[in-house]
């Protein structure tokens, strides 16, 4: 469901902004499965898990568009292709972290594998404050002087002026 409203969401909120915002949903439902416990374990971790899904339906979609909007075209394929790669390799991570911690006990064993899960999206939450908003996104909410200070800083200055101008004429294009 989270993903079916994160286009909305990321054009109202911004791409960096909704990030942050469903990377801080994750960590916090992954913490609060770990911490589950006594009578209410079960709900804790059902609450958790839906919590978990919202930010993790968010984030899916929303990176790849954002890895898109600022990538250069020289190497955009190559960083969407390695989204499914990394999400692969998250997947045998979490397989191998399994395996390693089964010789704990059970208690133990589950609430740091659970635990372990907090730490990929507290890393974004500590790395996305210094990445700069999408300049497709600035621009397209009538921030173009932000959007271009966004294109000078990550292209070379003709490589700014020409994908500034693109995104300009393509702005055009669909609003009339």
């Amino acid at each position: 469901l989270a993903s079916l409203l994160s286009g909305l969401a990321a054009d109202t909120l911004g791409r960096k902004r909704l990030i942050l915002l469903s990377s801080f949903i994750c960590t916090v439902a992954v913490l609060l499965m770990g911490a589950a416990s006594g009578p209410n374990a079960f709900a804790m971790v059902m609450l958790g898990r839906t919590f978990n899904g919202i930010g993790t339906g968010l984030a899916l979609q929303v990176s790849q568009c954002f890895v898109a909007e600022i990538a250069p075209k020289h190497i955009r394929g190559l960083l969407g292709a390695s989204f499914e790669l990394f999400i692969n390799i998250g997947i045998l991570m979490g397989y191998i972290g399994g395996w390693a911690l089964s010789g704990l006990p059970v208690g133990t064993a589950w609430r740091l594998m659970i635990g372990l899960g907090a730490v990929p999206p507290a890393v974004v939450l500590l790395v996305m404050p210094c990445m700069p908003e999408s300049p497709r996104f600035l621009l397209g909410a009538g921030r173009a002087d932000e959007a271009e200070r966004v294109l000078y800083r990550i292209y070379a200055p003709a490589e700014a002026a020409a994908a500034l101008q693109e995104m300009q004429e393509e702005a055009a294009k669909h609003a009339g």
